[in-house]
């Protein structure tokens, strides 16, 4: 069997329109007005009030986008460092989320930079993004250590399906690697929210879940 290949460049976008397209794919039959509308308030909200989130607290969103829900965790009173592997996409975060001195997009190695410098964030959001990841291990451990000591990481993705972007005829692989074991060894888990039913996905599929950093690293 051939090697697979990650394809990053999936991820590129050369309209806004079409980054918004590319920022809510998720294997999930939801409609696009309400990843953009309802479940934008629901996952913030939910986040606010499992992590206890304050004005002036600074989060980490790793897999940004286009920057749907850092537009919102702005509004909430937050400041936000984006993170994304598409240039594009950090281009057009800076756009859509218009918040000069509360929202910045970097690429991994920025952040890694920033990181080493002393950079700490107080808590992390990743939504539906490790379904993508390559590598969903390194990417744990990257995002503890860009937090604060016992900072929290709040996850929505789904429960088993995978779609990382590769090189071929079928873009997109599901390669069974289990995302919710792999924070469960790195992370103690703080609370589950069930996702809403009535917005055309079986919530059963979807995970939504909180965790608390278990040492002070």
């Amino acid at each position: 069997m051939a090697q697979l290949v990650y394809n990053p460049g999936i991820f590129n976008a050369d309209t806004m329109d079409k980054a918004k397209q590319l920022s809510v794919i998720a294997g999930t039959p939801i409609p696009e007005n309400i990843r953009w509308g309802e479940e934008v308030k629901f996952l913030c909200t939910t986040m606010a009030r499992e992590l206890m989130l304050r004005r002036g607290d600074l989060i980490l969103d790793y897999g940004c986008g286009v920057g749907r829900l850092a537009k919102e965790l702005c509004a909430l009173g937050c400041d936000v460092i984006g993170v994304d592997i598409s240039p594009s996409m950090r281009r057009y975060a800076v756009e859509y989320v218009n918040a000069p001195g509360h929202f910045v997009a970097v690429a991994p190695e920025e952040l890694a930079l920033l990181v080493n410098k002393g950079l700490r964030c107080d808590h992390a959001l990743v939504a539906w993004m490790f379904q993508h990841s390559p590598n969903v291990y390194a990417d744990i451990l990257f995002i503890l250590k860009a937090l604060k000591g016992l900072g929290g990481v709040m996850v929505a993705d789904n429960r088993q399906m995978r779609l990382v972007p590769v090189q071929g005829e079928n873009p997109w692989c599901n390669d069974n690697v289990d995302i919710w074991r792999q924070l469960e060894l790195q992370l103690g888990i703080r609370s589950n929210t069930a996702y809403p039913g009535n917005w055309g996905a079986d919530p059963s599929k979807i995970m939504i879940r909180s965790y608390m950093k278990t040492t002070n690293q």
